[in-house]
């Protein structure tokens, strides 16, 4: 049981990164379309559960280490194969700018800390982490994750009879609109793009077969649990939220100065796991060569420059979408593998 958790709090904190915890990502494929945006998370939440089951069981039947070899084994055309392996590669890279970019508008926007301090607060941070290999990466989810949780299903349970109010009004204004449904399905492939190179290398905490099942159904709760919480409080919001980078900080901050630095650390700690995770996923495929690691870690740390004058916002509306149509060539040779 304790290695189903390790797995699933893994997952679950590659999957909350800045954009998600600070229901940016929420307002920009879900929120947007009402009561339809409930909806695509149901469908999201469904497609990210059966690739995650899908891809550790395909790694643990076929005994795959790393995700060269998983696309090598689920793709036979080798156009294909380069374009997957080097896309998925600069993602990981851009995903791992994001969470940095994230973490310096949260605290620029929140404590008017300047960004040149918290990029490098948070990348001697990750340095440190990423030196060590997937197992102590999953110690710290295991401790985190399970807080992240709770605090944001017991922040929106607390907000929810107002939100829903707020929600339920609109819905006689919405009209149904189909792009709800290609937004889910870019959503939950952009995120998998991070989630399964981790899937391969996490395969060795799901020892049976039977629990892969059980990872694949949980996490696709979770996901969609979370998702929910994360729609309901943004229902509290107003039309400002639209051009805040952290909206539900912006929200949660007028329920009290309490509620404000618990979200606060949450965010904090979402930005950092998944920052970790897509580092990892980044690095893993070099582990086995210290010197090429150690290089390829730099390389990651400096690429962050670029994102930080970019800015957050910017990287997840623009970039995201594109990313995710990758995802979706992905998915469809997972769900083609057997």
């Amino acid at each position: 049981m304790s290695e189903i958790i390790k797995a699933i709090s893994t997952i679950i904190g590659t999957f909350i990164g800045a954009g998600f915890a600070s229901g940016k990502e929420i307002y920009l494929f879900f929120y947007k379309y009402g009561i339809l945006g409930i909806m695509g998370i149901i469908i999201s939440s469904i497609s990210v559960g059966y690739i995650i089951y899908k891809v550790i069981y395909i790694s643990k039947k076929n005994h795959i280490d790393n995700y060269n070899d998983f696309i090598n084994y689920i793709v036979k055309n080798k156009i294909i194969k380069i374009i997957l392996n080097n896309i998925v590669e600069l993602f990981l890279i851009i995903s791992f700018c994001v969470m940095i970019s994230g973490f310096c508008a949260f605290l620029n926007q929140e404590f008017n800390i300047k960004i040149i301090i918290s990029y490098i607060f948070i990348l001697i941070l990750c340095f440190f982490i990423l030196r060590k290999n997937i197992n102590g990466i999953a110690k710290i989810n295991n401790i985190v994750i399970p807080i992240i949780i709770f605090t944001i299903i017991y922040i929106s349970l607390k907000k929810m009879p107002a939100s829903y109010t707020v929600l339920l009004k609109s819905v006689n204004n919405n009209e149904f609109n189909f792009r709800f449904i290609i937004d889910s399905i870019l959503y939950a492939n952009y995120n998998l793009l991070t989630i399964v190179p981790i899937l391969i290398t996490i395969k060795k905490f799901v020892s049976k077969k039977r629990n892969i099942k059980y990872v694949g159904i949980i996490c696709t709760l979770i996901i969609f649990i979370l998702s929910l919480s994360i729609f309901s409080l943004l229902a509290q919001g107003d039309s400002n939220v639209k051009n805040v980078e952290m909206p539900i900080v912006f929200i949660v901050g007028k329920y009290g100065l309490i509620y404000k630095y618990i979200y606060c650390l949450i965010i904090g700690i979402a930005i950092f796991t998944t920052a970790i995770s897509a580092g990892y996923g980044y690095l893993q495929k070099y582990e086995k060569n210290k010197v090429i690691y150690n290089k390829k870690m730099f390389f990651l740390m400096v690429s962050t420059i670029i994102s930080i004058s970019i800015g957050f916002s910017k990287l997840i509306a623009i970039l995201y979408p594109v990313f995710g149509i990758i995802g979706v060539i992905q998915s469809y040779y997972i769900i083609k593998a057997h």
